[in-house]
């Protein structure tokens, strides 16, 4: 019968190697070390107590070998995460894209608002998509980045709003405000979601879209659909974002990005 050996699965929790199979060929590896180690104190005449401590004293810390199988794999690991986390933004970009023009079809034919006050500007259309998930996305990062405390994700999360919105103002100035609104608001819901509380996390959308109407009306005149409408998108693309990355906790966590 194989014999159990808790430091085995101490090294292996410590060095959280990103596959299963990582996993099963360390533990198979340092099984087949540790019988070794026992079989040469066994051999020495030495009683069970004795071999014990020799071999956790041969085999070494548990943290320093978890550490080196961790390096070992790191490179791995990190393109694992990458690959997750570009699947994540395309699913999240091609969700947003089919919610938006869902919302904004139906006000185009119920409300009878012309399609082209809805879509008007292919290219500003598209970036607003990607900033609703640039922001949803990097408030989910910075969740991952500081998962116990709120105040730090938050203000990792207005960081990064506060680079995007520079880097958008300068490259194409005030038609950057509604991409800035999109992203903020987006990333403003996603960290109300942690709060437990059914649909508070609506404030995120509604709250940013309302003081930026009032605010900026006079630059915003003639760009993009109306407020309200721009506020239907968001919430409904947020609400579906959530339904993404909750799917993407379940199927990766543990395996690719743990």
């Amino acid at each position: 019968m194989t014999r159990h050996y808790p430091v085995i699965q101490q090294i292996i929790a410590l060095a959280k190697l990103p596959h299963a199979r990582y996993r099963l060929d360390i533990e198979r590896e340092l099984r087949d070390h540790l019988e070794d180690l026992e079989d040469e104190a066994r051999s020495q005449g030495h009683d069970e107590a004795m071999i014990e401590r020799i071999t956790a004293m041969r085999l070494g810390n548990p943290q320093e070998i978890a550490a080196a199988f961790a390096s070992v794999y790191a490179f791995d690991k990190w393109m694992r995460r990458a690959v997750a986390c570009t699947i994540l933004l395309l699913v999240s970009i091609a969700a947003v894209s089919l919610v938006v023009g869902t919302v904004q079809s139906i006000a185009a034919l119920l409300i009878r608002i012309p399609f082209a006050d809805v879509s008007d500007g292919f290219y500003w259309e598209v970036l607003g998509l990607v900033a609703v998930t640039l922001g949803y996305c990097s408030a989910y990062l910075a969740e991952r980045v500081f998962p116990t405390s709120f105040a730090k994700a938050a203000s990792l999360s207005f960081s990064l709003t506060i680079c995007v919105a520079a880097g958008l103002f300068s490259a194409i100035q005030v038609h950057a405000i509604l991409p800035c609104i999109a992203f903020a608001d987006a990333a403003f819901a996603r960290l109300l979601q942690r709060v437990h509380l059914p649909i508070v996390w609506l404030a995120g959308t509604v709250g940013l879209i309302t003081m930026m109407a009032l605010a900026l009306r006079p630059l915003l005149a003639g760009q993009g659909p109306p407020p309200w409408l721009l506020w239907l998108g968001l919430t409904v693309s947020c609400a579906v974002l959530r339904r993404i990355v909750d799917l993407f906790e379940k199927l990766t966590l543990g395996r690719i990005v743990a």
